[in-house]
């Protein structure tokens, strides 16, 4: 049986895409595999991967507000601890 990244190089190499039914069928049947194996379920990028979006569209800076937030959040008690005003 062919892993996913063989049958992906071999098409790069061929620079072109002439799949058969039996060629899609075997990619989705090695991607529903991968799908059970890794326990990742999620469709359309909608989740978190890492605490951040999978995927964002034209608004990024509200979408990550979060994390600026956050960072000022952590670094405002470090920073009234560690140096002095005048620098």
């Amino acid at each position: 049986a062919e892993t996913l990244s063989q049958m992906i190089s071999q098409a790069e190499q061929r620079k072109e895409v002439n799949a058969t039914t039996e060629d899609c069928q075997r990619m989705a049947r090695i991607l529903r595999d991968y799908e059970a194996i890794s326990g990742i379920h999620n469709i359309g990028g909608g989740g978190k991967y890492l605490g951040l979006p999978e995927q964002f569209g034209k608004n990024k800076r509200e979408l990550f507000q979060f994390v600026v937030d956050r960072v000022k959040h952590n670094i405002g008690g470090w920073y009234n601890r560690f140096l002095s005003p005048a620098g």
